[in-house]
């Protein structure tokens, strides 16, 4: 199950990872590896997404959640940035991940 968790945040954080390298560096590395980097990015983010529902459908969707990153610490109020794991977001994010994959490469002209 574990590892399912790191395949969902994986395909969550994959396309913003590559739209950041293509986006902040797109001009050192040339309109070509810019391509390159996005659609290996979104490739990758698909097939966790897949492999994450995969993996839910095989040993059951509990709600679990992922803790990213810590937001807020102020006093008692504590706020994090968490990815929840259930049936309808893993299920939603292959499939919107899927589809943006098809989109980008007919964008690109593959």
């Amino acid at each position: 199950m574990q590892t399912d968790l790191h395949l969902f945040a994986a395909a969550v954080t994959l396309p913003l990872a590559g739209a950041v390298v293509a986006g902040l560096g797109g001009r050192l590395m040339g309109d070509t590896l810019a391509k390159v980097v996005t659609l290996a990015c979104m490739s990758v983010a698909a097939l966790c997404g897949v492999g994450a529902l995969y993996g839910g459908w095989t040993t059951g969707f509990g709600p679990f959640s992922v803790p990213l990153a810590d937001w807020i610490n102020a006093g008692g109020f504590h706020a994090t940035w968490t990815l929840r794991f259930d049936t309808l977001s893993v299920t939603m994010t292959a499939m919107v991940l899927c589809v943006s994959l098809l989109v980008h490469c007919y964008t690109l002209a593959i």
